[in-house]
């Protein structure tokens, strides 16, 4: 009896509900609106530069790109061109997501992207700096991943009622997972890095940090770990918010206007360093290349003095409203 109480009433609730959420949507829609006005208004200058620096470092890729596949060498360097060329999209296009969850008010979201654009700002300086054999062995450990992701799927598509992977497939996976193998040897298949480990000249299994540390962009270790709240479930992230300037009972269930100078000056980092690898592979590079670059390193120092300058004034004026 209680139970066919609960669920007439679940459904009669439920149905009276989605007759009034339109004028709910509308009101909610009509207060988010204000609110990205008023965040925009207090970090414009910030956030307007640095969509300014990545609409100049697509431009500047797409032109980089076209002149390293049309260069005498092309051939011989097709791995690294390609890896840094790709990595440089995806990073303008990370750039982009940050912007719009900034734009909204979710700085701990747009922190937990900026740290996967410094993984990529890592590899791609690392790729850069030894050339194109580690670019191919990178490449080559995609039928690494591929073989997990099969592998898998495999394990967890019984419960959840999907169809089996084709044989065909699981053979073509295993297949070329046997091929680097034969290649490059148990140890390319140990860990997530395992295509870094001959470079790096180190016995034990590679690990991101081993990464960064041997590119010197270990010096935002504690950032990164700061990013990592944001993406799982530990205690730290519960406790902490980028969003939420003092310590404060209040528990943040939605968008805030604090928090984004660090996501914001950090994207704008690790974008340049992603460009200055692509452009790094220009041998000379082109003068006009180089003052493209030097505009954007002069745009990233004015583009962390904003965020500061605007996280500065948003203390300000929320210590003026706290009761003494």
């Amino acid at each position: 009896l209680i139970q066919s109480v609960i669920d007439d009433l679940a459904r009669d609730i439920l149905a009276d509900l989605k007759r009034r959420w339109p004028t709910e949507s509308r009101q909610q829609r009509r207060d988010l609106i204000g609110f990205r006005k008023r965040l925009y208004d207090r970090w414009k200058a910030p956030l307007e530069s640095l969509r300014m620096m990545v609409t100049m470092s697509r431009e500047l890729g797409d032109s980089v790109n076209r002149e390293l596949r049309q260069s005498p060498d092309a051939s011989s360097r097709r791995h690294v061109v390609d890896v840094l060329a790709r990595s440089h999209a995806r990073a303008c296009q990370i750039v982009e997501e940050i912007l719009t969850l900034l734009e909204a008010g979710f700085a701990d979201g747009a922190m937990a992207r900026w740290r996967t654009m410094h993984e990529i700002a890592v590899v791609a300086s690392f790729i850069a700096a030894h050339g194109e054999e580690v670019a191919e062995r990178y490449v080559s450990h995609e039928a690494i991943e591929s073989k997990r992701a099969a592998d898998d799927y495999q394990r967890c598509q019984p419960r959840l009622g999907y169809e089996p992977l084709p044989d065909k497939e699981i053979k073509a996976a295993q297949k070329a997972y046997d091929a680097v193998i034969a290649k490059y040897g148990p140890e390319f298949a140990k860990g997530d890095y395992g295509w870094a480990r001959h470079h790096l000249g180190k016995p034990k299994t590679p690990t991101f940090k081993d990464i960064e540390g041997a590119v010197q962009i270990d010096h935002f270790r504690a950032h990164y770990r700061l990013a990592s709240h944001n993406v799982h479930a530990n205690p730290k992230g519960v406790f902490f918010k980028l969003g939420i300037l003092a310590e404060s009972q209040v528990l943040l269930a939605g968008p805030s206007n604090a928090g984004l100078a660090d996501p914001g000056h950090g994207a704008a980092l690790s974008l340049l360093r992603v460009t200055a690898a692509l452009v790094g592979l220009q041998q000379p590079p082109t003068l006009d290349n180089n003052v493209a670059l030097l505009m954007m390193v002069q745009l990233g120092d004015e583009i962390g003095e904003a965020f500061g300058e605007a996280h500065e004034r948003l203390e300000a004026d929320d210590a003026a409203l706290r009761p003494d």
